[in-house]
């Protein structure tokens, strides 16, 4: 009788292990749900592109330097294969699995190969998340750690482009302080007038950009939501010679955004300008 109920328990506990979650393969974790279909299309962050066929192993990616680097994969635009993976697993090592559990993604040009990690940096860059959703049908982050952790997100075009951009921030009453971005779509051709914060307005340079320097600025866009900065105009009144702005885009559907503050700015505001400050800035000292 005793002997019944200990081996009664000894099965209740191995068989309770296994239900809560102990596997002794270490296989990946799979959802009890269809697999999501695959990534197609145009994917864009501010360091470059990723294009899927649809076939689930085929890509095209253009990475610039600093994402080349990060990466170890050529710069450029490159053809290649990849696939999600769950990451290490040990004894079994890294499984191919779908995108919505992976934590990491393996790209292969030629002969060389990276495993990058997919996850979302916090705000503060003191950790980061990986998992479960981190990657979607509309994004795929990659996740990077040095001093920090940080993101490059990439986000899948909607097919509009941007064919007018006009941002103004102001710092107080002198023009010279005052930083002037613009960017035009005309004639096939894309053109940009920056002046950066400092810059006499003399100095302000007029370039020829390519389709991929609207598509970094596209890519800041749609990541920091700024199509929801429609219509907003906050000001703070008791503040005299303060700090201000000043939004206008136009994209290639008709779609306009406008938005205007000063003393008061919309969400996520401070890290989106930063991001418009480096990209019309890298340009303007490119050619200088």
């Amino acid at each position: 009788m005793r002997k019944a109920f200990w081996l009664a328990l000894l099965t209740l506990l191995l068989c309770g292990c296994t239900q809560t979650g102990a596997n002794p393969g270490n296989y990946p974790y799979e959802p009890d749900t269809p697999a999501p279909a695959v990534h197609e299309g145009v994917f864009t962050s501010e360091h470059g592109t990723m294009t899927f066929s649809g076939d689930g192993e085929s890509i095209v990616i253009d990475f610039d330097t600093m994402l080349a680097e990060l990466t170890g994969l050529p710069e450029g635009a490159q053809e290649g294969t990849y696939v999600f993976l769950s990451g290490n697993l040990p004894p079994h090592g890294s499984f191919p699995v779908r995108y919505d559990i992976a934590h990491e993604l393996q790209i292969t040009v030629g002969e060389q190969s990276a495993v990058i990690d997919m996850g979302l940096a916090s705000e503060d860059g003191r950790s980061g998340t990986a998992g479960v959703d981190t990657v979607t049908p509309e994004r795929i982050p990659m996740l990077f750690s040095g001093d920090r952790f940080f993101s490059v997100v990439f986000q899948k075009e909607d097919g509009r482009s941007v064919e007018h951009f006009f941002f103004q921030e102001s710092n107080g009453s002198d023009y010279d302080r005052w930083a002037v971005y613009q960017l035009d779509f005309e004639y096939g051709s894309y053109t940009a007038v920056i002046k950066p914060e400092g810059v006499k307005e003399e100095d302000a340079r007029t370039l020829n950009v390519d389709k991929r320097f609207s598509r970094q600025l596209g890519s800041i866009l749609r990541a920091y939501d700024v199509a929801s900065w429609n219509g907003f105009d906050g000001k703070d009144t008791a503040v005299t010679d303060g700090i201000g702005f000043t939004l206008r885009i136009v994209l290639s559907d008709g779609t306009e955004i406008e938005a205007t503050g000063y003393m008061e700015w919309p969400e996520r505001y401070n890290t989106a300008a930063d991001k418009v400050h480096e990209l019309f800035l890298d340009a303007y000292q490119t050619v200088g």
